[in-house]
């Protein structure tokens, strides 16, 4: 994926500045109907033992990744398992869950999560790669001395 927006990139004379901004990421699509593995919402069958509590309350299941759909494109995780996302959503006034133990990952080793058959709530996930510049916020197109001209080319990309 990245080498072939190289490619396009070359075709339109960008420097290697430039080039050396582009960064892997994956994109996500919520559905009904996909075989993957992972999803949003529902509720996982997993031991209590390991299901994370905040001032005596289950925490509330977000999503899991299955680490294996998207192994290609990942180097820093195991190309196995799954990541669970949990989040407290209790009485917290109106903030985001910030402190500690108020949301939790959970890396477990089985392949494959099993959800409650009363989950009508949970989405499968589907994966696709993809690649992206630094947003304007992370100043890295400045301290890169990359100029308005040669920027306003990469708007062609979309």
């Amino acid at each position: 994926m990245k080498e072939s927006l190289f490619k396009h990139i070359e075709n339109l004379g960008i420097s290697d500045k430039l080039k050396n901004l582009v960064q892997p990421c994956v994109l996500f699509d919520l559905s009904n109907d996909s075989k993957s593995l992972s999803g949003v919402g529902g509720t996982p069958l997993i031991p209590d033992s390991i299901f994370p509590f905040y001032s005596n309350e289950k925490l509330r299941f977000l999503a899991n990744i299955n680490l294996m759909e998207f192994y290609y494109s990942n180097s820093l995780l195991p190309n196995e398992g799954n990541l669970l996302f949990f989040i407290y959503t209790g009485n917290i006034g109106y903030r985001y869950p910030i402190n500690k133990n108020e949301f939790k990952v959970i890396f477990d080793r089985n392949e494959i999560m099993e959800f409650s058959n009363e989950s009508s709530n949970h989405f499968r996930i589907d994966y696709y790669e993809f690649a992206s510049f630094p947003c304007y916020q992370d100043n890295v197109v400045e301290i890169s001395e990359i100029d308005s001209e040669e920027l306003s080319k990469i708007t062609r990309l979309s």
